[in-house]
């Protein structure tokens, strides 16, 4: 399948609104008042860790790691208030337009 036909089957952004949604609520919980600086500050420690991990070819670390990454990365969107989905797909359209253009 080629690309434009992968990007046009995102039609619903219904899972990555709830997971949005979800890490947002879990912050907001777990951490009152937590800076964005914090949270790129675990976005590193969190890639060197993964970085570990896959020198030691440790799968299942390697997993929560990803996990972990994704969850602070969705964080920094919601305070940044950027919807994933949209700016993912915004973000493949154009791609693609400077690729075949």
């Amino acid at each position: 399948m080629c690309r434009q036909e992968l990007i046009n089957k995102i039609k619903t952004k219904s899972s990555l609104i709830t997971i949005q949604n979800y890490v947002e609520e879990i912050v907001r919980e777990k951490y009152k008042n937590n800076l964005l600086d914090d949270e790129i500050f675990s976005l590193f420690e969190k890639v060197i860790d993964l970085a570990k991990d896959m020198y030691e070819e440790d799968k299942t670390s390697q997993t929560m790691d990803i996990t972990s990454i994704f969850s602070v990365l969705i964080s920094l969107c919601n305070k940044l208030e950027i919807n994933i989905f949209d700016a993912f797909t915004v973000n493949e359209r154009v791609s693609f337009k400077k690729e075949y253009a």
